[in-house]
């Protein structure tokens, strides 16, 4: 579809147009929130592989021993984040060396039982991984943000949308802690939080979500980007939800202006969201515009 039959101007949406929409009455789920105030990391991995991963539990452990009493008994690292890989005390540099290589095999299996849906098990493993992750290596272990967003997705898959939700900060703050605060790599959980929000019908919640997620992937991949559009259009649903109408037309005129130039819609796609466009302006009693895209849209049909 050729949107420049529809008329529509080629005036740009400036960013401001969101600070309405951003001064909500709910508590805003902002980035300083999960990251802001936390401390840069310390020795960051730049590899995940399983070498540079001995290498960082490694260098923990070396620290450890330093301070460590003599070799005691090390306990499971199995249960949930309070399970004891040890009481802090009496580990030695290949007791721990051993925990770290158990815990990259334990997140192995765990994506591979979540890769054959056998949920239960994995979520097991992966929060057998994360003990020893979190008690040795917190704020430096790149997995570990990974590692929570996975489970997030399996609890999101089987509706348990709280720990989903727990999971999902947990994996923004992890983010925060490696990368420091308004990293890219949050844009995705948080774009998730923001799903969550919107099938709980937190609207508002929802929007500060989304909008977190909307700004850093405009940011980090552009404007014309896939990921920065969708995260537009759910914007746009979200103004509607939330009854900001004249703010949804704004977030659709944009959708529309840059798929003319840079055609990222499907066909399928334009349609539906000229329609959901056409919807709002009658909202804002803007009708001569809604009927001229009426018109295009069934120009094309």
């Amino acid at each position: 579809m050729n949107f420049k039959l529809c008329g529509i101007p080629g005036k740009l949406l400036v960013l401001t147009v969101l600070l309405p929409l951003v001064s909500s009455p709910a508590s805003a789920q902002g980035i300083a929130e999960y990251g802001g105030l936390m401390g840069m990391p310390r020795n960051i991995p730049t590899s995940h592989s399983q070498k540079t991963l001995n290498n960082l539990y490694g260098g923990a452990a070396r620290n450890l021993s330093k301070s460590a009493p003599a070799a005691g008994a090390v306990g499971s690292a199995g249960g949930g984040q309070g399970g004891g890989a040890g009481g802090g005390t009496g580990e030695n540099l290949g007791q721990v060396m051993k925990l770290g290589q158990q815990a990259q095999i334990d997140l192995t299996q765990a994506r591979k039982l979540a890769s054959e849906k056998k949920f239960d098990q994995a979520i097991a493993l992966y929060n057998k991984s994360l003990t020893v992750r979190e008690k040795y290596w917190s704020g430096r272990d790149p997995l570990t943000p990974e590692i929570y967003k996975e489970m997030a997705e399996i609890y999101a898959g089987q509706s348990n949308l709280d720990n989903a939700e727990e999971a999902l900060k947990n994996s923004i703050a992890a983010y925060a802690k490696l990368h420091g605060p308004g990293s890219k790599h949050t844009s995705l959980p948080l774009k998730m939080l923001g799903d969550i929000y919107d099938k709980r019908g937190e609207h508002w919640k929802s929007h500060d979500s989304y909008l977190q997620s909307f700004m850093l992937t405009e940011r980090y991949e552009g404007e014309n980007s896939k990921p920065a559009m969708e995260l537009r259009l759910k914007m746009a649903r979200k103004a509607v939800d939330l009854e900001k109408y004249a703010k949804a037309a704004d977030f659709y005129k944009k959708a529309v202006e840059l798929d003319q130039e840079n055609d990222i819609l499907t066909a399928e796609e334009q349609v539906k969201v000229l329609t959901e466009y056409v919807a709002v302006l009658r909202k804002l009693k803007r009708d001569a515009e809604a009927d001229k895209l009426e018109s295009a849209i069934n120009g094309t049909n």
